[in-house]
């Protein structure tokens, strides 16, 4: 039989530093981090003015977290309801924020 797709046969793994290894996805990730920062420097540039640039580079940070734990994750390893509870309240909260921080 012949497939029909054929499974791509690269190394999911960029760079290797050691033990630590980046992976092409993260280059997304990154990539998207930055150009929506520097995106958002810019629209906060112009009237109205809904916040400031540190606010933007605050908000960069606590993405980057994000990304870093990221919500499957960290929701996978949770053992107790609790805790998985706890991490769902405050991703919810992160995404209210943002609607309202952006006029929605």
């Amino acid at each position: 039989m012949i497939p029909v797709l054929l499974y791509p046969g690269f190394d999911p793994v960029m760079l290797r530093f050691g033990p630590f290894a980046i992976r092409w996805y993260a280059l997304a990730y990154i990539l998207g981090l930055v150009v929506g920062w520097r995106l958002l420097r810019r629209l906060v540039g112009q009237a109205p003015r809904v916040a400031s640039r540190e606010q933007v580079d605050d908000f960069l940070s606590w993405a980057t977290l994000g990304v870093v734990l990221g919500m499957r994750h960290l929701e996978r390893s949770a053992s107790s309801v609790t805790l998985r509870l706890l991490v769902r309240t405050i991703v919810t909260s992160i995404h209210n924020r943002l609607i309202a921080l952006s006029g929605g």
